[in-house]
């Protein structure tokens, strides 16, 4: 199972629409779309219910749900130990509220610095979103 299929699956089941998991992921819904189905297709089973008002998991996503959890929390541990080991200033800063950032405090550049999105932000506004 791909990481950032569950990713989307999990943004699924967390806002009840594919609309806002798009939003909260930083991809079109299509994307979403196409990996739900995907991992629906992967599995063999339907993971929600589609309707006007949303999508509803079935008794099959809130198995996965727990699931993917673990899976994604590991990859994230993962991921850390192997640059710990390395001897990379790498991993994922989360932010919320901020209003400036001082990258001398972070001891980093510019460049390394990713929105969610995957873009490079160009002013503390960018950051703030």
């Amino acid at each position: 199972m791909d990481p950032r299929k569950l990713e989307h699956f999990l943004a699924v089941i967390e806002h009840g629409q594919f609309n806002l998991a798009a939003a909260a992921t930083g991809v079109s819904q299509q994307a979403v779309s196409k990996a739900i189905a995907k991992l629906e297709d992967e599995l063999g089973v339907a993971l929600f219910e589609r309707s006007a008002f949303g999508a509803t998991p079935t008794a099959f996503a809130r198995t996965l749900e727990r699931r993917a959890q673990t899976i994604l929390a590991e990859t994230r541990l993962a991921n850390a130990e192997l640059n710990a080991l390395s001897g990379a200033k790498l991993g994922t800063l989360s932010l919320r509220h901020v209003r400036m950032i001082n990258l001398r405090v972070l001891d980093c550049q510019p460049g390394p610095l990713r929105l969610r999105s995957g873009r490079v932000p160009t002013r503390a506004d960018d950051v703030a979103q």
